[in-house]
């Protein structure tokens, strides 16, 4: 039991220093501990930030939970499919989609190579977009970054003309 209590430690160390160094940008992660300590961790000087544990690809489907101590679904779908009729998934859960805008590899790691296009048209964004506003789901878009960490002029200029559609009055 020691040694999970000393990874523990050091998981809940990084978490405090992303903390320190990204604020209320830290999200989720896939690793395997244990998810209570886990989420308290996560929240350590910040009650209110919101905390998930993503169990992989289209997890939305079984609506599988870690742990009671999770605010909201992952919602990994990675294609622009399957909008929430909802917002409140079947667990309990607020419902949330998590779909790769450009690169389905989700990290660009080739080095000196172009960043990839958007994957979807603005026409089919703001309809999802329109779709998970309507069921009170938010969205999150991953997006291409390089080396420099600059995100694809291309992609924002998509997600942009796709916000100002789907949201406009």
């Amino acid at each position: 039991m020691r040694v999970i209590s000393l990874r523990l430690e050091k998981h809940e160390i990084l978490l405090a220093t992303c903390h320190h160094r990204v604020g209320s940008c830290l999200g989720r992660c896939g690793f395997r501990f244990p998810w209570d300590d886990f989420a308290a961790a996560a929240k350590r000087g910040h009650p209110a930030r919101l905390v998930t544990f993503n169990p992989g690809m289209q997890a939305h489907e079984r609506m599988f939970k870690y742990t009671e101590h999770q605010d909201y679904l992952a919602g990994e779908v990675n294609e622009l499919q399957d909008p929430p009729a909802a917002r409140w998934a079947p667990n309990g859960l607020q419902n949330h989609r998590w779909v790769c805008l450009d690169n389905r590899e989700w990290v660009h790691a080739r080095a000196d190579t172009p960043l990839l296009p958007p994957r979807y048209t603005t026409p089919e964004i703001a309809a999802y977009l329109r779709a998970a506003r309507a069921a009170q789901t938010p969205v999150t878009f991953n997006m291409d970054v390089d080396q420099t960490g600059l995100l694809s002029p291309a992609s924002l200029q998509v997600c942009a003309e796709a916000a100002q559609q789907a949201y406009a009055q």
